[in-house]
């Protein structure tokens, strides 16, 4: 990269980094909510085989 003024290459790398790593929560964010929607399911199959077995 190769600005007239090192400000303007600043500011970009920090806007840049900043994009990333609110991309990278929002993928953690996703990547939690999946793993609650998989634990979920596990429980409720857990409960129908307790109930089947009663």
């Amino acid at each position: 990269m190769n600005f007239k003024n090192p400000e303007q290459g600043i500011k970009l790398i920090k806007a840049t980094g900043l994009a990333l790593r609110v991309k990278g929560i929002k993928t953690k964010i996703i990547q939690m909510s999946a793993n609650k929607a998989e634990m979920t399911k596990a429980m409720v199959a857990e409960m129908e085989t307790e109930t089947k077995t009663e």
